[in-house]
């Protein structure tokens, strides 16, 4: 009876009811790292300092061996839930949300589906540093048609296990530069029918320039190259993402805020997914915004690929950096190259 009442409704606002996160304990600096890459490499001729230069990062974590993407998304949904006082048979449908995955088929998703015990059906999403965004605008777009009521997004992002520690040669080394800032991590979200008190997710929007989608790859696994170990490495042409965001990203900002009539000033808080120090200063010149409204965690967590930006918002939330009324910007740029907004409203 309730489903058929919402038929009659004109629109139905979406919540994030609660946010999660679950991070590995084994810690790594940037001169871990350096100290990792001359023990396994031929290639030894790199300025000592270079990776924290260039990152900004100095503190990375990265998943034991036996820790894989559905390992700790299941522990950061766990808590998602429990947290948000209700039970997984309230939950009607499991997205999961992620760059990485556990094995290629079936999806990840059904393996975290087992470990929590539920019979929601299950999917998976995969966009680079976007996935977890572009789950929230399934999500989204599920509950505004009342296909579902209330639906777990989570991610579990291994990157390290793409990073090359034995480049063999100078070229080799700068095309890896980008993978060691990677960085382990899940998280985990509940997205409900609006709640009163709840942060409400206003819109989402997307857009992709397919011209660089070869600029940030991993290249293996897949069916052009599922056997060769060579293509399982990260490789990124950061000056070329650099130049695609820098390009189309304001232009794209200016044209969903006046779609949506929001105003740049009357955004408190900012949350770009960042991978590097010279990527903070792009955003901040390109849309003009002053380092105090950046909410960004490279500096001490690197790049953690889809988590990067769900996880910067579960720290706002944790600390009450909210008041009523407030708006929010979730800004995802990711390989491909695309760019998301996510607009969020106390």
């Amino acid at each position: 009876m309730k489903r058929i009442k919402n038929l009659f409704k004109t629109s139905i606002g979406v919540s994030i009811l609660w946010v999660w996160e679950h991070i590995p304990k084994n810690r790594f600096t940037s001169n871990d790292i350096e100290k990792k890459i001359s023990e396994c490499s031929q290639y030894k001729d790199f300025q000592e300092g270079i990776i924290y230069n260039i990152s900004g990062t100095y503190t990375r974590y990265f998943a034991s061996p036996n820790e894989y993407p559905s390992t700790l998304a299941v522990a950061a949904s766990k808590k998602a839930i429990l947290d948000a006082g209700i039970s997984i048979n309230e939950i009607d449908c499991i997205i999961f949300a992620s760059a990485s995955q556990d094995i290629t088929e079936p999806a990840t998703a059904n393996i975290i589906q087992h470990a929590l015990g539920s019979n929601a059906p299950v999917f998976d999403i995969k966009n680079a540093c976007n996935s977890f965004l572009n789950g929230m605008q399934v999500a989204k777009s599920f509950i505004e048609s009342w296909q579902y009521k209330n639906i777990l997004i989570c991610s579990g992002e291994t990157p390290s296990r793409a990073i090359r520690w034995n480049p063999k040669n100078r070229e080799e080394f700068k095309n890896s530069l980008a993978s060691y800032n990677l960085w382990d991590a899940w998280v985990a979200m509940v997205l409900w029918e609006e709640k009163k008190n709840k942060p409400v997710v206003s819109f989402t929007e997307f857009y992709s320039k397919w011209i660089y989608f070869d600029a940030s790859t991993i290249s293996g696994w897949g069916s052009r190259f599922p056997r060769d170990l060579e293509k399982t490495y990260f490789i990124s042409d950061s000056k070329r993402l650099s130049e695609a965001f820098g390009q189309d990203a304001k232009t794209f900002l200016f044209y969903v805020l006046q779609k949506y009539n929001w105003r740049l000033s009357w955004i408190k808080y900012f949350f770009p997914h960042l991978v590097s120090r010279y990527s903070s200063e792009v955003f901040r010149e390109s849309f003009g915004v002053l380092g105090h409204y950046i909410r960004n965690h490279n500096t001490t967590h690197g790049n953690i690929v889809s988590c990067s930006v769900p996880y910067a918002l579960i720290r706002a939330i944790e600390e009450k950096k909210f008041s009523p009324w407030e708006r929010w910007l979730l800004v995802g740029l990711a390989a491909g190259a695309s760019f998301s907004l996510v607009g969020i409203q106390f």
